[in-house]
């Protein structure tokens, strides 16, 4: 609290409307820096683990975004096998929806993203196939698709 005093009167200006000593709400221009220090805050840790990469070679932190569903079904064989191969990086998973995983990507929130779902929203970024999910319709023996040989979604 005291910290934040001492940056609203070195800028001269509220980050955050106050009632007494209870804090009411961000102003305009709090919301704003309190973007900007995130932002900053991500470029710090970059830059940490830019120095603990080259103290540490095979050390250090990856993160990931996925969707509740590759994090279910698809990466926990695949983080045995990296932790196996790589035990002193850390691996933090961050689950969300296709929007979230962007914006987490775009902040430099994390490292890289795995999903299926919604790639047009990735089109500002470079989308690299991993592996590709099969899906099958099934249908008792006596249903009439079960006479056709190959389907498509249409």
């Amino acid at each position: 609290s005291k910290q934040v005093r001492l940056l609203e009167g070195e800028l001269g200006l509220e980050i955050f409307e106050r009632h007494g000593k209870h804090i009411k709400s961000i102003t305009p221009a709090g919301k704003k820096i309190i973007s900007i220090a995130r932002e900053l805050l991500v470029k710090a840790q970059g830059i940490r683990a830019v120095a603990d990469e080259y103290i540490q070679p095979n050390h250090g932190v990856l993160r990931i975004a996925t969707t509740n569903t590759q994090a279910r079904y698809m990466l926990p064989s695949v983080i045995e096998r990296f932790s196996k191969k790589y035990p002193d990086v850390s691996l933090h998973i961050h689950q969300g929806s296709p929007t979230q995983i962007h914006d987490a990507l775009m902040s430099g929130e994390v490292d890289l993203a795995i999903t299926t779902e919604a790639p047009y929203l990735f089109d500002d970024l470079i989308q690299i196939p991993c592996y590709w999910w099969n899906r099958a319709v099934i249908v008792t023996p006596d249903h009439p698709l079960a006479k056709v040989k190959e389907l498509t979604i249409q």
